[in-house]
């Protein structure tokens, strides 16, 4: 027995549509399923359901054999097979809207089952005062099910799966699992995968189950896309769901009622379609759903409907389980005009059958964490699928095939559901070319900048000798930005890494101004780091420009185009020549990591450039750069910066530009004492950067309403030069990502001690969804509602402020709404400065999560 697949991508977009991604796949699975003749000793059953008046097939028709728990449903075309312990047999045949009806089969080939259509009508029914009778009718369906559920400990069945992916000319691909299926309350679902089988354009290396992708909307919630929707007979389904009687008819003796279901709120997450209810046992016959008007999507997902039927059976006389679901899915995915992939549609059919409940499952199975395991042997036996029965032993552990049935085994009579023709087709004609990629080849002005199977052919070989396209693995991480301290500054950064352990680094640049008149300045960087797992230990000598605000390179560049463009200079500047040795080490598991290290270097200091540039050819009044040096140091002096710091860090440290809410913490410590290692200085310096997210409203959406929340705080105790100093951000040009003042234009708020809070609420697309502007909201545009609020506190004004009145004390409050999803990209905000006047309109990057 071995096992190689994972329940992980059930938990991801599709949830019970889950498929999982072929090459480079579309992220999306079908499963196939294969015509079953008989097994040894058995009877296969070939037939077609069709109207008795018009001659029309029914598709999935749900087809029993009476006195077994065994049984099928007819395909698209109407067609179906049923394996039999022997003839003659008695079907018992159902479909909705017609009266069921029971065959006599004395023959397995050509069977026609006919049904009649029943008639409809609206039968007299008791109305107790407002109350729609529907409501009397589900409250006693959730009453009862709510009973038998509690006397359900256990079940096992055969599972059928199969997804059919099409696009707008054809089937691109077809694939379909058989697995034997354990549940336990306490313990969830098992399966035992003994057959798996795709189109050859398929390259699925995992072994699917079957019991998996069957949505039981008898469930209290059922998970669709990320979204968490609450079943119809969910105990508090009176909250979520409008039920209307819309009328009844007769099934035998029974009367069958139909109700129309409808969300209480359009805003909330929740099915529309109907339920059909069998009167006297009040239970769900079958269900027609759809996911509401609330089911969005942010961009580049354009369009996503998915429609379900479900049909249900009693079982031991007892519980109402299903027998089959049927979905289909069309997704459209396009980013405006620049690239647009064909629709993608899905069709799904899954069966379960032959229930056992309330019996002994195989404690190998639930007794560790893996929810599937594959019956090697029987999934090798190309034949699987065209075998009715197939034996498989759960003794001790073991899922091998049996050579006759025991007390150990258990038997799989899984009713294959019929092929239809076009799919029979597809497995005769689609071959190993006819990849995802192709049949799905985007359109639109950036569709050419996409590579195709043809390209990667093309790059295939000239590698001899470890060199060709790959090179000498050297990562080349270049840098390029303008300041008012360096001019042009024009570097890079060459990484190479040996035996996936020791990484050698050095760099180098070149500014085109510097202290000495007609002089540039020169950087240099050189290092190594060792990694053994999750811990590295970094050494480096660094002769280069840093800032005190602390800066990345994608950030310098930035600030360099906002000066070009007539800004302000956001950073000041100072020069560093010396050594900083560091140890890293994460733990995934519980989200954390860990940093501490020594920092030697000598300050020096940098003033700024005479006549800064920008393209519009007016001085934009940049102050000058400050002194970093002690008592006021003439430059070409040098101060020295000898210190030990540490961080602790919860959650992901990467930057989204506010596309995005995390979830981190980072505290963090620097200390020094005159004497160490030369130490001019004795200074404690302290600091704290957290952001949060908080769901809100509509909690069951894949997008839920959101609270986001950043705090920045730091102070410095004993001497506090200008570059132990923290900084409270402000916007850089027009462009304000979250944790920012929006309406603090050019520079940042520097002090020895700062904090601040800032925070926006996502309400996402509801307000447009109430006013009913709902082709705004499918388009994915929201409204946030934002703030922020800081305090510093400055030692000495009559020093600090000589370089700009962002140092020293300064109070800071302002309000603001933003429109997100202005060309699926940004977000236009408008700010109100609160503690004074003060107004911008500011852009920044959409919020998608």
């Amino acid at each position: 027995m071995d096992s190689n697949w994972s329940d992980n991508g059930l938990r991801a977009a599709f949830g019970p549509l889950w498929g999982a991604a072929n090459a480079r796949g579309l992220g999306i699975l079908m499963v196939l399923a294969l015509l079953a003749p008989a097994a040894s000793g058995q009877v296969l059953l070939r037939g077609i359901v069709v109207d008795a008046q018009t001659g029309e097939t029914l598709p999935a028709a749900s087809i029993q054999i009476e006195g077994t728990l065994r049984g099928t449903i007819s395909n698209a075309e109407g067609q179906f097979t049923v394996e039999a312990d022997s003839l003659p047999v008695d079907l018992i045949v159902r479909y909705v809207g017609y009266a069921p009806a029971r065959s006599r089969v004395e023959q397995a080939d050509n069977v026609r089952l006919a049904l009649r259509r029943m008639v409809y009508q609206l039968e007299e029914v008791v109305v107790s005062g407002d109350e729609d009778p529907a409501v009397r009718i589900m409250r006693e369906v959730i009453r009862r099910k709510k009973e038998w559920r509690a006397e359900l400990e256990t079940y096992s069945a055969d599972a059928y799966n199969r997804f059919t992916m099409r696009n707008d000319t054809g089937i691109v691909s077809v694939v379909e699992s058989l697995s034997k299926a354990f549940w336990r309350r306490e313990g969830g679902m098992r399966e035992i995968v003994v057959a798996n089988r795709q189109t050859n354009n398929m390259q699925i290396d995992e072994y699917l189950p079957a019991a998996r992708f069957m949505a039981n909307f008898y469930d209290d919630n059922l998970d669709v896309a990320g979204y968490d929707f609450p079943g119809v007979t969910h105990p508090d389904a009176f909250r979520h769901y409008t039920f209307t009687l819309v009328g009844s008819w007769r099934q035998g003796d029974d009367t069958v009622f139909d109700i129309k279901v409808e969300p209480r709120n359009r805003l909330k997450t929740a099915f529309v379609g109907r339920l059909s209810v069998l009167d006297g046992v009040f239970a769900m016959l079958d269900v027609e759903l759809t996911p509401g008007e609330s089911f969005l999507f942010p961009p580049p997902i354009q369009n996503l409907k998915i429609t379900y039927s479900q049909q249900f059976a009693d079982f031991d006389g007892a519980f109402w389980l299903p027998v089959d679901l049927r979905a289909r899915i069309l997704l459209d995915i396009a980013m405006m005009r620049l690239l647009a992939l064909p629709t993608i549609e899905i069709n799904q059919v899954t069966r379960l059958t032959n229930y056992a409940t309330n019996v002994a499952t195989p404690d190998s199975l639930f007794g560790g964490e893996k929810e599937v395991v594959v019956d090697s042997a029987s999934v090798a036996t190309t034949s699987l699928l065209d075998l009715g029965v197939v034996r498989v032993n759960v003794s001790n552990g073991g899922t091998t095939p049996a050579t006759d049935a025991t007390a150990d085994s258990t038997a799989i009579g899984a009713s294959i559901v019929p092929l239809t023709r076009a799919e029979a087709a597809a497995y005769e004609t689609i071959d190993s070319t006819m990849t995802l990629e192709k049949a799905y080849k985007p359109t639109g002005a950036m569709a050419r900048f996409i590579k195709d199977d043809d390209d990667d052919d093309d790059d295939e070989g000239g590698d001899e000798g470890g060199t060709g396209r790959k090179g000498l693995g050297i990562a080349f991480k270049p840098a390029l930005h303008y300041n008012r301290a360096e001019g042009v500054y024009g570097g890079a950064l060459l990484e190479r890494t040996l035996a996936n352990t020791v990484t050698l680094r050095a760099g180098a640049g070149y500014g085109t101004a510097g202290p000495v008149a007609g002089e540039g300045l020169v950087s240099y960087r050189g290092g190594l780091s060792v990694a053994v797992k999750e811990t590295a230990l970094h050494a480096d000598y660094i002769l280069g420009t840093t800032t005190i605000q602390g800066a990345e390179p994608l950030a310098l560049s930035a600030n360099g185009l906002v000066m070009l463009f007539g800004g302000y200079d956001y950073y000041d500047y100072y020069r560093r020549d010396g050594f900083e040795l560091s140890l890293t080490t994460r733990k995934p598991a519980q989200d954390l990591a860990f940093s501490a290290g020594l920092t030697a270097m000598s300050l020096g200091r940098l003033t700024k450039i005479t006549g800064v540039f920008n393209l519009f050819g007016y001085d934009r009044g940049h102050p000058e750069n400050p002194n970093v040096l002690l008592n006021s140091r003439p430059p070409g002096d040098l101060s020295t910066r000898s210190s030990l710091w540490s961080t602790i860090r919860y959650g992901d440290d990467d930057q989204t530009f506010g596309v995005t809410g995390r979830r981190t913490v980072e505290v963090g410590v620097e200390w020094s004492q005159p004497g160490f290692l030369d130490s001019e200085l004795g200074f404690a310096r302290y600091w704290l950067d957290a952001e949060w997210q908080l769901p809100t409203f509509f909690q069951r959406r894949i997008l839920s309403n959101r609270l986001h929340l950043r705090t920045v705080a730091f102070t410095t105790r004993g001497d506090t030069p200008l570059w132990t100093y923290g900084a409270l951000d402000s916007r850089m040009g027009v462009v304000s990502p979250f944790g920012r003042f929006k309406t603090l234009p050019g520079r940042p708020y520097l002090a020895p001690s700062g904090a601040a809070l800032f925070w926006e609420h996502n309400f996402r697309t509801v307000f447009f969804e109430m006013l009913g502007w709902h082709n705004i909201a499918r388009k994915g545009y929201g409204v946030i509602v934002f703030g922020g609020h800081g305090q510093t506190w400055g030692e000495d004004p009559d020093t600090v402020f000589a370089y700009g009145p962002m140092y020293g004390n300064n109070t800071h409050h302002e309000v603001g709404v933003s429109l997100s999803g202005l060309f699926s990209l940004f977000r236009l905000d408008a700010a109100f400065r609160v503690d004074k006047p003060g107004f911008t309109i500011g852009l920044g990057a959409a919020r998608l999560f």
